[in-house]
């Protein structure tokens, strides 16, 4: 998967620690899945649709990593193909590919 350049980068430039290129990894994730998922393409509506409040989302991004049962209920809702649990317990394993 190729992220952006700013999901590698601290809030002031430079590199960021591991803990910030998880959460940013969760959140360019989700919020690319809300705009396939809904109009607006709000995460608070991607929430709703798996039963969760959106500050639960908001944890779990902060956190760097989803709980295991968030995790599967996101993949069970949107499919594997879309939306990984493994990718949501652990955004660092996400391989990433480098443009040439």
């Amino acid at each position: 998967m190729n992220f952006p350049q700013w999901v590698n980068r601290a809030p002031g430039g430079g590199r960021a620690r591991r803990e910030v290129v998880a959460s940013n990894r969760l959140r360019y994730l989700l919020h690319k899945l809300a705009l396939e998922h809904n109009s607006l393409g709000s995460v608070k509506q991607l929430a709703g649709s798996v039963g969760m409040h959106h500050s639960t989302f908001s944890i779990y991004i902060r956190r760097g990593h989803f709980s295991p049962a968030a995790a599967l209920a996101l993949e069970k809702n949107f499919g594997p193909d879309v939306c990984k649990a493994s990718w949501l317990r652990e955004p660092l394993t996400i391989e990433t590919t480098t443009l040439q």
